[in-house]
Order: structure tokens, then C-alpha cells, then sequence
């Protein structure tokens, strides 16, 4: 007798279902990448709060403001004429703050080293690239992140102070003409701030973008900045013979003198000064010039921004 028993086909389990059917009603967006670039930046400034050289700078900079204001108040009563650094009776207010956005520029500097120098550096150091770019981050997201950080910072680095100062002057000089002589100075001042952050922020990022650490973009960005004010300078003491009036267009060419030329065209002020009286300058070279260096400095970064290496050869 056969008691052989085949064995019996095993069914095939299932798959249970989905117990949360929510994602069915859902008509939002597939691609959410508006403000992935702040992941990026709030990265960057939970380091800058700790900090302390950056806020001792900082400090230095209200300093400055504060100054100016308080000479502001001893010299506002003076007759027209007698400080040969205010200017007449209708621009000492706009003067005043062009004249401070300007003694604040190798602070800004030191400033934008600080928060810029290991913006990129740092990520190619630590190869910190390959688990940003992982993420659903583009070049683009990240570069805009790291160039939003040091251009909000250098920013509200001169924005807060100035506003600070046009309010001081808003409600102690108003019945002195501070409103009828320059209706649109604080549009100035916003224009002016953002001057020293876009180009700082733009040119940081590449430095920091080809260097392997904050140190070496610290050294080559700032070769770059006081390297411009050497040349610059020999090129004026040698063809101009230190003729200011003459020469100021040549000193405008460096990194520190297009900022200080675009603001003072920003604020469209003459300075006038024991020593020589200097125009406002002309537009069509420096802010050519300042734009093609900035746009320069983020091409250079976006270049080399790789989740991995690239070896060409």
C-alpha cells in the first residue's frame, strides 16, 4: 500500500496593507527646495555664536558709531565752516554716516574672515562635501547657504549700527533739517550696507571654496585685499606724486576702495578735508569692475563644489 503524501503548496503571505491611507489626500508640492539652503546657513551661524573674537569685532564696530555720534552731538552746534571734516549745513548728516561706513572697512574685513574663511575650507578639510551633496541639496543650495551667511552678517554688521545712529539723529536733529536735507537716506544706508557684504561674501566663498583649510583662504583672501591697497598706492605715489584730487580714481581700484567709492556714490556726498577735496567718482569703472569680481568669486566656488573629486587627465 502507497502512504506516500505529497506535500502541500505553500500559499504566499500576503502583503498586509498600508494602515495609514493620510498620504492619499495629500496636494502639496513634490519638490520643496525654496529654503533648503538655510539648512546650510543655520549650520554655519550655531558655530559663529560661540565665537568670541567675532563678537569683540563686533563690539568694536558699535563702538565706532557710538563715536561718531557723540561727535555728532558736540560738533552740531558748531557755526558752518568751523569743522573742516562736516561738510556744509545740508550734507554733514549723510556725510556722517558715509564717513563711519567708511572707518568701519578693515573691521567688516576682519569680520568677514571670521565667519567666510572656513565657509567651504572647512567642508573640503573635514570631506563634508560628500555628506551635504547626499542629501537632497544642490550646488546651488549649498553655495547659496554658505554666501547668505557672511552676506547677512556683514550686513546687519553695519545695517543695526547706522539704524541705531539714524534714530539718534531722527529724533534730536529733525527741527535741524535732518529729514529736509536728505529725505532718502536711510534707502542709502541700506544700499550702503549691503555694499561691503556682497562683495566680501562673494569673494570669500571662492577663496574658501579652492582652499583646503580656513587658514590658507584666511591668508590668500587676505593677500588679495591688502595686496590691492599696495599696488594701488604705488601706482598713486609714483604717477600722481600723492596728488589726491588727481590720483583718488587710482586708489579707488582696490578691494577697500571700491567699497569706499560705491558708497560715497551711494550717498553722493564731496569730501572735503584740509587736505583736498574729493569728488564723487565716476561709476562707469569701479562698479564694473567690483561686479565682475564678485561674479567671479561665485563661479570660482561653484566650480569647485564636488561631492567627490574630480580627476581630470
Amino acid at each position: 500500500m502507497n502512504n506516500y503524501n505529497p506535500p502541500k503548496p505553500v500559499q504566499k503571505q500576503q502583503d498586509s496593507p498600508i494602515a495609514d491611507l493620510s498620504y492619499r489626500n495629500y496636494n502639496g508640492e513634490l519638490k520643496t527646495r525654496g529654503l533648503r539652503w538655510w539648512v546650510i546657513s543655520w549650520t554655519m551661524m550655531k558655530l559663529l555664536k560661540k565665537n568670541v573674537g567675532f563678537w569683540i569685532t563686533s563690539a568694536l564696530v558699535f563702538l565706532i558709531y557710538f563715536l561718531n555720534g557723540v561727535q555728532l552731538y558736540f560738533t552740531s552746534n558748531m557755526p558752518a565752516g568751523m569743522n573742516p571734516f562736516g561738510g556744509d549745513e545740508k550734507t554733514k548728516y549723510t556725510l556722517t554716516f558715509f564717513q563711519v561706513n567708511s572707518g568701519t572697512n578693515l573691521l567688516l574685513f576682519i569680520i568677514a574672515l571670521t565667519v567666510g574663511s572656513g565657509a567651504i575650507s572647512a567642508d573640503n578639510k573635514a570631506n563634508a562635501l560628500l555628506v551635504y551633496l547626499s542629501k537632497p541639496l544642490t550646488k546651488a543650495d549649498y553655495l547659496l547657504g554658505k554666501w547668505m551667511v557672511i552676506f547677512f552678517t556683514l550686513f546687519l554688521e553695519t545695517f543695526v549700527p547706522s539704524l541705531v545712529l539714524y534714530l539718534y539723529c531722527l529724533t534730536s536733529y529733525l527741527d535741524k533739517g535732518f529729514l529736509k536735507n536728505d529725505p532718502m537716506l536711510f534707502f542709502k544706508m541700506i544700499a550702503a550696507a549691503c555694499v561691503p557684504a556682497v562683495m566680501h561674501a562673494s569673494l570669500l566663498v571662492g577663496a574658501s571654496a579652492w582652499s583646503k583649510a580656513p587658514r590658507i583662504a584666511s591668508v590668500f583672501y587676505a593677500s588679495l585685499y591688502f595686496g590691492s591697497l599696495v599696488v594701488t598706492g604705488m601706482v598713486f605715489g609714483i604717477v600722481y606724486r600723492g596728488d589726491l584730487e588727481r590720483g583718488q580714481e587710482v586708489l579707488k581700484l582696490s578691494l577697500s576702495g571700491m567699497m569706499d567709492g560705491i558708497q560715497q556714490i551711494i550717498y553722493h556726498v564731496t569730501i572735503k578735508n584740509p587736505m583736498a577735496t574729493l569728488a564723487i567718482p565716476s561709476p562707469s569703472l569701479i562698479v564694473p569692475l567690483a561686479i565682475g569680481l564678485c561674479v567671479a568669486g561665485i563661479a570660482a566656488a561653484r566650480a569647485k563644489i564636488n561631492a567627490v573629486e574630480v580627476v581630470k587627465g
